[in-house]
């Protein structure tokens, strides 16, 4: 955020989206905790994304932080022999930073 605050020739976008992979299926975390499962789609142009993902605007760190708090209380967790309070899930977290000159 700061390197593209310091550069004033380009005006900047950021968007995240975050999900969680459970059970082979995918859940946005951004909308509820397991709502309904999201689909990979292929686009004609060859780049695979998720359709229907719920992506969230953000100004930096802080703003991050909380949509990450947000996400977090959708997670799956449940008690193993290790841990409390484990995560049965892996979470993916992407940034897109779009910059226009």
């Amino acid at each position: 955020f700061q390197m593209c605050k310091e550069r004033t020739d380009f005006s900047y976008t950021f968007t995240i989206n975050m999900v969680e992979v459970y059970n082979d299926q995918i859940y946005d975390l951004l909308v509820g905790h397991h709502v309904e499962p999201l689909k990979l789609k292929q686009l004609p142009d060859g780049k695979t994304v998720l359709d229907g993902v719920t992506e969230k605007s953000v100004q930096g760190p802080e703003d991050v932080a909380k949509v990450l708090a947000e996400a977090d209380e959708n997670r799956s967790v449940a008690a193993t022999a290790m841990n409390m309070h484990s995560s049965r899930s892996h979470l993916v977290l992407q940034v897109t930073v779009q910059g226009v000159n």
